[in-house]
């Protein structure tokens, strides 16, 4: 229970992050590498439902980030990214 919990609180203050750094004006490849690099998150579902949740839009509005990735040859880049999924940011800003 206390794993669970932990989990909870840290996805909390993650979605927080997510939101403080949108508004500072980020893009979705800068949120992505401060999950994957930063946070060391790499499960793609949770990276999608973080995003998710931090922007108050259904799971398939950020599809997209399963075929993102920050190194070797992502089937979306950065630009790519932005351009499929920076409209949640737009929405939310």
């Amino acid at each position: 229970m206390n794993s669970l919990l932990n989990d909870l609180a840290q996805a909390s203050e993650l979605v927080e992050q997510l939101r403080i750094k949108a508004k500072a004006g980020a893009t979705i490849a800068e949120l992505l590498r401060y999950l994957v690099l930063e946070q060391k998150l790499e499960d793609q579902i949770h990276l999608m439902a973080l995003f998710s949740e931090a922007f108050a839009v259904p799971m398939g509005r950020v599809t997209a980030i399963g075929s993102w990735w920050y190194e070797d040859n992502p089937e979306l880049d950065d630009e790519a990214i932005n351009a499929y999924v920076g409209e949640i940011l737009e929405d939310f800003r």
